[in-house]
């Protein structure tokens, strides 16, 4: 068989998953940002009004909002996540008693569906849940509240359970990490008379590093996915202090009706990931 034909052969082979892909993905992609500059109700002819759209959701106070509270998922729920999975994962890594089954268990929640997370977060966080029974056991009960009902703790209460959720899925790549760096590196190490902590610090994190980035970068990109969790728990509330990009988005397609502004909402968050893309790619190429 000649090369050409082995091509041809190749080609025949991928076109039905490359045919799909290109269905599903890059004409959706395309028909987003087509109706992004029009306006639409998902109904009709649409109305081609040019950056009217843009204009609106970059002025808009509650996309505003929604886009800090999923940087507070960013900034806070990342940093936390990823600090945690670092200490965790060379915790496990020093053989402490029960490792195996508190990795198992902090894998859990990450194969339970988001939507049942967040039922069983809303009862929790009620205010005759759990949480409020607890605080009155140890006679805290001055903290007990409506956690997801009121401005000043819903936000956080949320970015409490999407770190529960996801921070298993970080411990468990980067532990797998941890567990690959040769031992004979950190036994030279302890015979020069490094502690732990300076072995972690100075061998093990700079190591793991490629790895560190990788799930940095799939927290950052699950920070701006966040749909369930809020729309289950909260509902983008009280007065919009949970609202994200999603929720809002979500609102204004299915429940207002402009399919426009939501298709340029959401062509707004695929210039943001690829740009954080971008930086990540040129920040790794100069460092190598």
């Amino acid at each position: 068989m000649s090369i050409r034909r082995r091509e041809m052969k190749g080609w025949l082979y991928i076109f039905p998953a490359l045919g799909l892909y290109l269905l599903l993905f890059v004409y959706s992609i395309l028909f987003n940002i087509d109706k992004s500059f029009h306006r639409w109700n998902g109904f009709g002819e649409p109305q081609f009004i040019g950056f009217e759209n843009y204009r609106y959701i970059l002025t808009n106070d509650i996309f505003q909002s929604a886009f800090f509270h999923n940087l507070a998922f960013t900034v806070f729920g990342v940093t936390i996540m990823l600090v945690l999975s670092i200490g965790l994962a060379i915790m496990f890594n020093a053989g402490v008693k029960g490792s195996s089954f508190f990795r198992a268990l902090m894998f859990l929640p990450v194969v339970i569906p988001m939507i049942v997370i967040s039922l069983i977060w809303s009862r929790i966080y009620s205010p005759t849940g759990l949480l409020n029974l607890l605080l009155k056991s140890i006679g805290l009960g001055v903290l007990a509240r409506d956690w997801l009902g009121e401005i000043q703790t819903a936000l956080p209460a949320v970015i409490v359970v999407w770190i529960w959720r996801h921070i298993g899925y970080g411990v468990l790549l980067i532990y797998a990490g941890v567990i690959d760096i040769p031992k004979e590196i950190e036994e030279a190490a302890v015979v020069d008379g490094a502690s732990r902590r300076r072995i972690a610090w100075s061998i093990t994190i700079p190591l793991l590093k490629p790895i560190i980035k990788t799930v940095a970068m799939l927290y950052i990109i699950w920070s701006f996915k966040v749909f369930t969790l809020i729309y289950a728990t909260t509902g983008g509330g009280p007065y919009y202090a949970t609202e994200v990009i999603n929720t809002y988005m979500y609102r204004l397609a299915f429940e207002y009706g402009k399919l426009g502004r939501a298709s340029t909402m959401a062509t707004l968050v695929l210039l943001l990931m690829l740009t954080l893309g971008l930086i990540r790619k040129l920040v790794t190429s100069t460092k190598e």
